[in-house]
């Protein structure tokens, strides 16, 4: 990891998981559930969700991409009620995306 890449890693390892979990997991989710939502269609909106907020930032289909991601998170939240895990498991995935971005790179991805 080069000095430059530091507010990258930062961004992606720690700000937007805790971000993004508490806005589409313990905001979003947690608001459908209560309101009595089947959890599988609360985690399929709050996934989409998830997904859309992306294009900001991702072309159509890299967002889209983020949709089974967001379903994975939101199962974890649905089963146990707590952002933590998605805090971690969301940045997990996010060092994996990391660390194979080089390589899709030179793949021509």
């Amino acid at each position: 990891m080069l000095a430059a890449d530091l507010p990258r890693w930062a961004l992606l390892l720690v700000l937007a998981p805790v971000t993004e979990e508490l806005v589409f997991r313990a905001g979003l989710l947690e608001g459908l559930l209560r309101r009595g939502w089947r959890a599988g269609l609360a985690v399929a909106l709050s996934a989409l969700a998830f997904g859309l907020a992306h294009l900001a930032t991702r072309s159509a289909g890299l967002a889209l991409a983020t949709v089974l991601p967001g379903v994975l998170l939101g199962v974890v939240y649905a089963r146990t009620r707590q952002v933590g895990p998605c805090i971690a498991l969301h940045a997990a995935m996010n060092g994996a995306w990391l660390l194979a971005l080089p390589w899709w790179q030179g793949q021509g991805g």
